[in-house]
């Protein structure tokens, strides 16, 4: 939860322990700049460690030697982790061994090629992050203008039931088949839990 978020950099997390804990345990230490990936539930997110910090049996730290430069280590493992979520095995709580890492294969250009990889990302990373912060803000500013609307519509008691079949038509979808998709069909089908169609179709339902 600390860190499957997207961001490059983890700085905060939610448990904390003390210095006398840390050195009386099993405890691992991580260092700014390591890797840390989640293994166990939430597999296959990573981030960068931002502050000294230690972690549990629940992720994998790693340090790319003189030879890896650890923010290209990061982005590649965010390219690759579908496939490190392939790889994760059980099925209440999906997860990856330390021998799942001899299966993640990445490539290893000379450092001045991954430093400048790493600078392209982190541009890119920064587009995106100024994107996020304005599309937050309009949202926002959306649901503020719905508080205001539910305020005045809870004094004045004016409100409405989605089951009002004099202001609604409520209907739910057919079942579609398999062997009922086609390749080009021109309506595209969708389901409960997904964000893109699962196929398409010529008919309307």
């Amino acid at each position: 939860a600390d860190f499957n978020n997207g961001n490059r950099f983890v700085k905060t997390a939610e448990k904390h322990i003390t210095q006398k804990g840390l050195e009386n345990s099993n405890a691992r230490f991580l260092n700014v700049g390591d890797i840390i990936i989640s293994a166990r539930g939430t597999v296959g997110a990573v981030a960068q460690i931002a502050a000294p910090m230690t972690f549990n049996q629940s992720c994998y730290g790693l340090r790319g030697n003189d030879q890896i430069d650890n923010g290209f280590l990061y982005y590649v493992l965010s390219f690759e982790r579908p496939y490190i979520e392939s790889l994760a095995t059980g099925m209440k709580f999906p997860s990856i061994v330390k021998n799942t890492l001899d299966q993640i294969q990445i490539p290893l250009p000379p450092m001045d090629v991954q430093k400048k990889l790493v600078h392209a990302c982190a541009k890119i990373d920064e587009e995106y992050n100024i994107a996020r912060r304005s599309i937050e803000t309009y949202r926002q500013k959306i649901a503020d203008l719905f508080a205001k609307l539910d305020a005045a519509v809870s004094a004045s008691g004016d409100r409405l039931s989605l089951s009002d079949t004099e202001k609604f038509s409520i209907a739910i979808g057919k079942r579609v088949l398999g062997k009922e998709l086609v390749s080009n069909g021109k309506i595209p089908v969708y389901s409960a839990n997904v964000t893109a169609p699962f196929g398409f179709i010529d008919k309307l339902l």
